[in-house]
């Protein structure tokens, strides 16, 4: 037998696993919870932790660290990690989810991400050239620390300072041998990590975090043992210098140190969550990883503060200044060299920096590839393929850091990045996350006006804020800050009209309360219920309650206080050309997201066709939407044309979202107010086609205008009339009228739907088919009197809701679509027009949605044959055992597998069930709908184009 390469291949890095939707998914959670601490955990937490640690000694530091990490770290990483599982693709899909105007913020997260690998991939480099020398004795750097870092590693030619105003000079242009030879070989370890997608990094990552845990467990016993170094310890863990925390310099440093060291704002934890299980523990994961991440660091603390008092570095000694290269190429090599078995010790250490390194430098190129993967034009080629591209291209990029003056541009690039693009976008999350999104909502509720005005008052308050903060005083700025937030509050209030679905619990109270709650609350608590119907439920932690409070109100303000400080400092690198460089790259990702809030369309290549949907959500005030339940890649939108080869396997699935109490009345009759909109759309179309030429036969139009128009009794008998009583030129006006006017009437239910009017006054100022009619008034009255509010605890209450809804208002909508849909109007049954083509029926011109969601109705409401009983249970087997006979790859036979089972035997419509009672499901078996004798459409195209 022949030795079979791909085999092994396949062995070594498998392919990975696939979830119900078809989507990758990561081998067990421990791999997806590893390969994000692999993210997280880098050379941030060993080298930059310590010298921020340094600056601030004592353990008055953990104060403002934890404080930082609960209020800054672990809400914005929950908000990664939920939004990626729960909307399963690429950060700009994600963030798309959350409004389309928000793409670009999940572009420029990426971006900096993939920058930052860039000039990451260097800094390994240099690793690896230490851990070469680490095999010489004595190390090469003995005694010479400085020099050879600076001479021999990084090689660079030093700039030329200009004594005046003039711009510093970089006079090396070659590159550095030794260290494109690492990076190139680094980059191949990056593609052999990720080539293969979670199949290969879920095992990877067993190594690239087990590996370092244990060899900072070696590393931390030889440190601790070290002389004097239990001095060193004493400054990390045996002080309490308490006048720091008066200082504003503490609070700074741990807020920078939680944000970098943990990762937010490159898009890998988004990225790696949408290869989670959709129904994953989202909000445990976040903790565990967050936790993680901070132990590493200060357990690997205690290690480099042994370092520091073995060499007799002291806190308080103005000329000793620890940062992230210093520790990991200066303060730690020299240690090595002085220690008994120093070679042994110097390759354990290089070796854990650079497979910490590694799993960062990979995961910060999966959200690129993520994205490219999950797009249209992705979608052609493989996984293999797009990684390999990326991963070259990365490469290059990186070459630029080798040169002779690669330092001094990682340096600013690095500062820039960090700074000021990382921190900005990662407020742009969360501004955007707390105010965009359903901001639909809000604005029905209260009006443009007063949306507009608090949230340009809460943007102002921080950015005019942190600005006069530093022009004139900090408390100077903190009181601009709350002024103009606290000023644009009394505003909207003001300027807000009266909403009218109330808040829950004490935000009810009062009208002003509710403004308020609408405002300020509405959006991040709405996105908190929203997410937790996937992240949640059952034994998986819910998204906390006061997560989006802390989200807005609090990390986004500490991120905008943050990133005011990069301008500043900019000032004293103005004459530094590459600076100025590094800081207009910045600036370009910060443009990124501007660009996609103003034309959110050029942005729509990155995402997948089926999802480009996703932030198009309706108006349903504090109704619960799951992301991908009710944004569903499958919903036919406005009349959107249905044909065989749009057909894909439709899951099965019993879910909350259609069938429980809270989506029967809102969800339902937005697929019914869709499908009416969308003949709408086609009728109007329709009008330029009809010729005097067609025959119609079936219910007289005019009869039908006034049935919706409230003039006839919508439970009697439609006329009948034979084809050549009907007015064939009046046809295309009554057919636009009948249609609008159905449009309007499903509107006004819609708006009583989803809780537009909170009264039975309400509920009588709004149009009626027919004033008089009790029958179809009295059950909406009695669904206001007992509590419109379909989130409520009461169960009493909400079945009277759910009686009223299915015993009268659903029936009284199908009615009317329905008979919209069909009107009878089938064209020339002439046998050639059926055997030549069989042209688009009126089923295609309905949301298949909206079709299946009555056919459950009836199954479990009003089943039409079958000993079904009152088990609902008993129905699903029954319809699931029928739908075995058919292809569930075509959406129409599924569809029609469920109406064999809801159907009367005979399948005929009966005229006479079309009272309130009965829903003439039989309607979307339709005969070919229209057929123009002077422009016959091509077989198999759409009706109307």
């Amino acid at each position: 037998m022949g030795f079979n390469f791909k085999r092994v291949v396949d062995f070594i890095a498998p392919s990975a696993d696939k979830e119900d939707d078809g989507r990758d998914k990561w081998p067990s959670r421990a791999a997806f919870v590893l390969a994000a601490m692999g993210g997280a955990v880098g050379l941030g937490n060993l080298l930059r932790y310590p010298s921020v640690v340094f600056a601030n000694n004592g353990l008055q530091w953990f104060i403002p660290y934890l404080i930082a990490l609960f209020f800054l770290g672990i809400p914005v990483l929950c908000l990664e990690i939920c939004i990626g599982q729960a909307y399963r693709g690429s950060v700009v899909v994600a963030f798309n989810g959350i409004n389309k105007h928000t793409k670009g913020v999940g572009l420029a997260v990426i971006m900096n991400g993939f920058i930052v690998a860039t000039y990451y991939v260097p800094i390994l480099a240099w690793i690896m050239h230490y851990f070469r020398c680490s095999f010489e004795s004595p190390l090469p750097w003995s005694g010479r620390g400085q020099e050879f870092y600076m001479q021999d590693v990084i090689a660079n030619d030093d700039p030329i300072v200009p004594e005046g105003s003039g711009y510093v000079e970089y006079p090396g242009t070659g590159f550095v041998g030794e260290t494109v030879g690492w990076v190139a070989f680094m980059w191949l370890l990056v593609w052999l990590c990720m080539f293969k997608g979670v199949g290969t990094t879920g095992r990877v990552v067993y190594f690239t975090m087990g590996l370092p845990v244990i060899m900072i467990i070696i590393i931390l016993g030889r440190s601790v043992s070290l002389p004097n170094a239990s001095t060193g310890i004493k400054y990390y863990f045996g002080e309490w210098n308490g006048e720091k925390l008066g200082s504003g310099g503490i609070w700074q440093a741990a807020c920078g140190q939680i944000f970098f060291s943990i990762g937010v704002g490159f898009g890998y934890f988004t990225s790696y969550a949408s290869y989670n299980s959709k129904h994953a523990n989202a909000v445990q994961d976040t903790l565990i990883i967050a936790l993680c991440n901070s132990l590493y660091e200060v357990v690997g603390g205690f290690a480099v503060f042994g370092v520091i008092g073995f060499l007799g570095y002291s806190p308080d000694d103005s000329s000793i200044s620890l940062s992230t290269f210093t520790v990991g190429f200066l303060t730690y090599p020299l240690a090595l060299a002085e220690m008994p078995g120093a070679n042994v010790w110097a390759v354990l250490f290089f070796l854990t920096l650079a497979v910490l390194g590694l799993s960062s430098a990979f995961a910060l190129s999966e959200s690129l590839v993520t994205l490219i993967c999950d797009c249209g034009l992705g979608r052609k080629f493989s996984r293999v393929l797009i990684t390999t591209v990326i991963i070259l291209l990365s490469f290059l990029l990186s070459l630029i850091y080798c040169t002779k003056f690669g330092f001094y541009l990682l340096d600013a690039v690095d500062t820039w990045i960090n700074n000021l693009s990382l921190i900005f976008v990662v407020w742009c999350e969360c501004v955007a996350a707390t105010t965009l999104y359903r901001y639909k909502d809000v604005v029905g509720q209260i009006g443009w006006t007063g949306y507009l005005v608090y949230n340009i008052g809460y943007v102002l308050s921080m950015v005019l804020g942190v600005a006069i903060g530093h022009a004139v005083s900090p408390a100077a700025g903190a009181g601009v800050g709350f002024g103009i937030f606290i000023a644009s509050n009394i505003l909207a209030i003001i300027l807000s009209k009266s909403p009218d679905s109330r808040p829950p619990g004490f935000f009810g109270k009062s009208n002003v309360l509710s403004k308020m709650w609408w405002f300020s609350f509405y959006s991040f608590n709405q996105l908190r219920r929203d997410l937790n119907i996937v992240v949640a439920g059952g034994k998986r932690w819910n998204i906390p309650v006061f997560w989006g409070f802390v989200l807005r109100y609090i990390s986004a303000p500490i991120l905008a206080i943050i990133v005011s400080f990069a301008f500043p400092l900019f000032y004293t690198k103005r004459n530094d050309p590459l600076h100025i460089f590094a800081f207009a790259s910045a600036c370009g990702v910060m443009c990124i997201v501007a660009a996609g809030f103003v034309l959110p369309r050029w942005f729509d290549i990155f995402v997948p066709p089926e999802k480009l949907h996703l932030s198009d959500t309706f108006y349903a005030p504090q109704v619960v939407m799951a992301p991908l339940e009710v944004h569903h890649d499958e919903v036919i939108d406005h009349g959107q044309h249905v044909g065989e080869g749009h057909a894909e396997p439709y899951p099965r699935r019993k879910t909350e979202a259609q069938m429980t109490y809270f989506y029967i009345l809102g969800k339902t009759s937005y697929w019914i107010f869709q499908a009416v909109e969308g003949m709408q759309a086609k009728f109007r179309m329709l009008k330029e086609k009809l010729t005097s030429e067609t025959m119609v036969a079936g219910f007289s139009i005019s009869a039908m205008v006034d049935e919706f128009q409230g003039r006839k009794d919508p439970t009697a008998v439609a006329d009948k009339t034979a084809p050549e009583e009907i007015d064939t030129s009046t046809i295309s006006g009554t057919l636009v009228e009948l249609f609008v006017a159905s449009a309007n009437q499903i509107d006004a239910t819609l708006r009583l739907a989803v809780g537009s009017a909170n009264s039975v006054e309400d509920f009588k100022a709004l149009p009626n088919p027919k004033p008089d009619d009790d029958w179809y008034k009295s059950p909406v009255a009695k669904f206001f009197s007992t509590g419109w509010f379909l989130l409520n605890e009461d169960s009493i209450a909400v079945d009277d809701v759910v009686k009223s809804i299915t015993e009268s208002i659903k029936p009284k909508i199908a009615n009317n679509v329905m008979k919209a849909a069909n009107l009878r109007l089938i064209a020339d049954k002439r046998v050639h027009s059926r055997e030549d083509c069989g042209y688009a029926t009126g089923r295609q011109w309905m949301a298949l949605r909206e079709g299946e969601e009555y056919c459950f109705y009836i199954m479990r409401y009003k089943p039409f044959g079958g000993n079904w009983g009152e088990s609902w249970d008993e129905a699903e087997e029954d319809v699931y055992t029928n739908m075995a006979k058919y292809n569930l790859g075509n959406r129409d036979s599924y569809y029609r597998a469920i109406l064999d089972c809801a159907l009367s035997a005979d399948k005929q419509l009966i005229v006479d069930n079309l009272g309130f009672n009965n829903i003439p499901v039989c309607f979307f078996d339709l005969e070919a709908f229209f057929i123009d004798h002077n422009d016959s459409p091509e077989c198999n195209s759409n009706l109307i184009n």
